[in-house]
């Protein structure tokens, strides 16, 4: 179920993984991990249809959001920017962790769980492009295979 926030979050979590990304491929992709990987975690986890499934519109979104951050380039000494950047990122975080905790306890009535699905939502995606960022970027790198998983 989407709302009109969810495009707002989405492109701020999708600028912000893209102009960290310092690459159009990877700017893309990981724009799109970050802002729609913890919801899709959210769902998986619950047993729910993939919500970005029924909304490929928030992927372009993200995809193409992620490719125009990665491009974007502020003086050095703009050191504002980058807090900025955390303030927003966080800030789209916690909004998406509220709604998920309210989306998870109308379908569980646990609190437990509406804990659980807040925190996958607001970190999962960072989480997935941490972890993916790391393998892929270390296999560019590693040519001897020490970093497999």
């Amino acid at each position: 179920m989407a709302t009109l926030m969810d495009p707002l979050l989405i492109i701020i979590l999708a600028f912000t993984a893209g102009y960290w990304a310092h690459s159009r491929w990877w700017g893309s992709v990981a724009a799109v991990l970050v802002s729609l990987g913890g919801g899709v975690l959210r769902d998986v986890w619950l047993g729910l249809p993939l919500w970005v499934l029924g909304q490929p519109q928030y992927l372009i979104l993200a995809a193409l959001t992620g490719f125009l951050a990665s491009g974007v380039r502020f003086p050095a000494d703009t050191r504002w920017v980058g807090m900025l950047l955390l303030v927003l990122d966080f800030g789209a975080s916690v909004a998406f962790g509220v709604s998920a905790g309210e989306r998870t306890f109308a379908l569980t009535r646990n609190p437990d769980a509406t804990a659980l699905g807040s925190v996958l939502t607001a970190s999962g995606g960072g989480f997935l492009a941490a972890l993916i960022g790391r393998y892929l970027l270390s296999r560019a790198n590693d040519r001897g295979g020490a970093n497999e998983l």
